[in-house]
């Protein structure tokens, strides 16, 4: 497997860095999964529950997942939101002797994800991980040059090539090609009851044994490339982290 996976150097802002720990892991969605994840309700057991306390299941279901030893370090004793970052205090609030940030809940990831695929590709160009815009005939798209910045050639006006939902497409289709059973990734996906993964939903944990050693098998296989994604290697400030992508 490890020549279908090319990986890529990319700067990540620790928040970015845990929710692409979690999504890799779990397989979870974005926006009403991954980003609304409360450690205080919603992780107890060596479990993570996408599904609250007091919501109610709806077609896109949100699974029960069990915690794999990889990413398990990574949540112990965080409390509250899983996925914050950090905003500058002001000039004001430093120069009196005040913290220099503060921490918020993630309500989008968009954002910063588009920036970590532009540096990655402003760092190595030829994993093609962004392109140069193009307007409604079809032109390339330059932007001015910055003169604060002492810029005196235009720039070409780049997009990242992926999404945050990128990273759960990754991992689903790694599951399939170790054969991991259908039932398990629909089930740990959240897909519908009506679906193959109808006979998974209420069973316990463990009947998700591949699917955890699948999950191990890609951290074992991403380590071949970084460390990043062991928890000894955790920072608070920024955290360099291969970004491998799944050929085909």
């Amino acid at each position: 497997m490890q020549a279908e996976i090319a990986a890529s150097t990319a700067m990540m802002p620790a928040h970015i860095h845990l929710f692409a720990m979690i999504t890799l892991s779990t397989d979870g969605r974005t926006d009403g999964g991954v980003l609304e994840l409360d450690a205080d309700t919603q992780i107890r057991q060596r479990l993570i529950y996408f599904l609250r306390h007091d919501e109610k299941q709806t077609r896109k279901r949100r699974a029960m997942v069990p915690l794999c030893p990889t990413l398990a370090p990574w949540l112990d004793g965080v409390t509250g939101k899983l996925i914050r970052y950090h905003t500058p205090t002001s000039v004001k609030t430093r120069a009196a002797g005040g913290a220099e940030w503060f921490e918020r809940p993630t309500a989008n990831i968009a954002n910063g994800f588009e920036g970590v695929l532009l540096a990655a590709h402003a760092a190595r160009p030829d994993l093609g991980l962004a392109r140069q815009v193009v307007d409604a005939d079809g032109e390339p798209v330059w932007l001015e040059p910055r003169k604060k910045l002492g810029e005196t050639k235009r720039r070409p006006k780049m997009v990242g090539i992926g999404t945050p939902n990128t990273l759960r497409h990754t991992i689903h289709t790694w599951h399939k090609r170790q054969g991991v059973p259908e039932a398990q990734i629909d089930a740990v996906a959240g897909y519908s009851e009506q679906g193959t993964g109808a006979s998974y939903t209420h069973l316990r944990p463990e009947y998700l044994r591949e699917f955890l050693t699948s999950t191990e098998a890609f951290w074992e296989a991403f380590g071949e490339f970084s460390s990043s994604h062991l928890c000894y290697g955790r920072t608070t400030k920024i955290i360099i982290m291969n970004v491998r992508r799944l050929r085909g």
